[in-house]
């Protein structure tokens, strides 16, 4: 999907607000004093590009933001949402914290959702030292069994765990995650690797499966 297709896209809703070298944030209305969830969506690639440029960062984040329809996983979830621009950032407590001052309210706690490539991201941003309520893997099991075994970790403190995954991540999913993870994931090659995401990110913030 072009950078053009996606800025005509985001014209017709919400905006998606630059945060930095991360991407763009969505903080939905909200009563003062009201304390929101905040999902992280942790983009794949963009063209074929693992590591997208400074310079086009904006426009990639909110190209995800569009194509991806995060806005209603925000309305699902009540939720701000930070997306980032490319597949190799992370984000870090202090983040979070900036981007509460940024959206002028506070964060009850966070919820990880990494698509395809993001699992790099979503390995940094656990690094990181982020305790997330929720991780959404989407069809993301590119990741390596170390990987596996962080998310497991964050399963252990409390963390909820769902996912999907299509026919071309079977390997992956059989090998390198469900053997080290307790995490209910759908089989969903019927909507895709792309389609799977507006389809199925909004159910995974409320449920384990996606219908």
């Amino acid at each position: 999907m072009s950078l053009p297709s996606a800025a005509i896209a985001a014209a017709s809703g919400p905006v998606c607000q630059p945060f930095g070298a991360l991407g763009c944030f969505y903080a939905p209305p909200a009563a003062e004093g009201t304390r929101t969830p905040l999902l992280i969506y942790l983009r794949g690639w963009l063209n074929g590009q693992g590591q997208v440029p400074p310079e086009s960062c904006l426009a990639s984040a909110r190209q995800a933001f569009a194509v991806y329809q995060i806005e209603k996983a925000a309305a699902a979830a009540q939720s701000a949402v930070l997306v980032t621009c490319s597949s190799h950032l992370g984000v870090t407590p202090s983040d979070v914290v900036a981007l509460e001052k940024e959206a002028g309210r506070g964060f009850s706690g966070t919820i990880l959702a990494a698509h395809s490539g993001g699992y790099v991201g979503l390995g940094k941003t656990l690094a990181s030292g982020v305790t997330p309520q929720r991780i959404i893997m989407l069809d993301n099991f590119y990741l390596n069994k170390d990987l596996s075994k962080k998310i497991q970790a964050a399963v252990y403190g409390g963390a909820a765990c769902a996912g999907f995954y299509t026919k071309h991540n079977t390997d992956g999913y059989e090998k390198n995650f469900k053997p080290f993870v307790q995490c209910v994931v759908d089989y969903h090659e019927d909507y895709g690797h792309e389609g799977g995401v507006a389809k199925c990110l909004p159910s995974y913030l409320k449920q384990t499966t996606c219908p």
